[in-house]
């Protein structure tokens, strides 16, 4: 799995620069992708001016608009279309599954019983801890609220793969976990962990605990295509101190922030996914 050929907007490609406060990862004439900082909305409540990503880069390009979204307790890739061909063709694209999605949660519990309700019915508690939760994990979500809760039926099918796990830097006796996104449900990370016994620190919509300031999830690393391109790009959110962006097989390194957070480890596991 190498970077794709041929990317639109190459020579435009930067790392580092900012709009309205939101560190730039890749950029081109069709799109940009910015580091998202936990805690803001990706979009304002229609009607509202309410400060947001969209926001901010609408007074930067008025015609911007969000192929996807990520919660506002989630930092990291967030791509903004900035026409309407773009925003098609992103839409097409994630609809399609070809957007790869990465993610580092932080997690508390034992990681150790995967309840039956929803799932897959697989019990793996003989593993304990976040090791635990390695693997698939396939639910069904339906939205109650402001929760997506697991049911049995006449939910939404939703899918994750746990690759790795590690000791938490910051947090002592949290783990934090590696994660591949195959779907992209309300609330799927946050419910699906949950679910597994091991829910987000911090997170109190879901059982976690610890204070809200502690959570972390951050979307790490993104593989997609450029508008109208045939050819992939990578784009990662640092750990902190730097971005990473990799396009037609070539690195280059931004000067954007991150959690600062992120168990080296995990980030060293996703190199290597990139590398492929």
């Amino acid at each position: 799995m190498t970077a794709g050929g041929g990317a639109r907007g190459v020579g435009a490609r930067r790392g580092g620069e900012a709009i309205e406060g939101l560190t730039v990862l890749w950029r081109s004439e069709r799109e940009v992708v910015v580091d998202k900082p936990a805690g803001l909305a990706s979009e304002s409540p229609y009607g509202s001016e309410r400060d947001s990503v969209l926001t901010r880069v609408r007074r930067w390009c008025g015609e911007a608009k969000l192929p996807h979204r990520l919660d506002a307790m989630t930092s990291g890739v967030l791509v903004v279309a900035l026409d309407d061909e773009a925003v098609r063709w992103h839409n097409a694209e994630v609809a399609a599954r070809r957007w790869r999605k990465f993610y580092v949660a932080r997690v508390g519990g034992t990681g150790g019983e995967r309840r039956a309700c929803g799932g897959g019915g697989e019990r793996d508690g003989e593993r304990g801890g976040a090791d635990g939760l390695l693997g698939e994990h396939v639910v069904h979500l339906k939205r109650k609220g402001k929760r997506a809760e697991v049911v049995r039926a006449g939910g939404q099918r939703a899918a994750l793969t746990v690759l790795a796990a590690a000791a938490d830097p910051a947090v002592h006796g949290a783990r934090q976990v590696l994660l591949e996104l195959h779907t992209g449900r309300f609330h799927q990370v946050r419910a699906t962990l949950a679910h597994a016994g091991a829910p987000l620190v911090g997170d109190g919509l879901y059982g976690g605990v610890g204070a809200a300031g502690s959570a972390l999830l951050r979307h790490v690393a993104l593989r997609f295509r450029p508008t109208g391109d045939e050819g992939t790009a990578w784009v990662r959110a640092g750990a902190g101190g730097g971005t990473d962006v990799r396009t037609e097989g070539r690195a280059g390194r931004g000067t954007g922030g991150g959690a600062g957070e992120v168990a080296r480890g995990l980030m060293d596991t996703l190199a290597r996914i990139v590398a492929e």
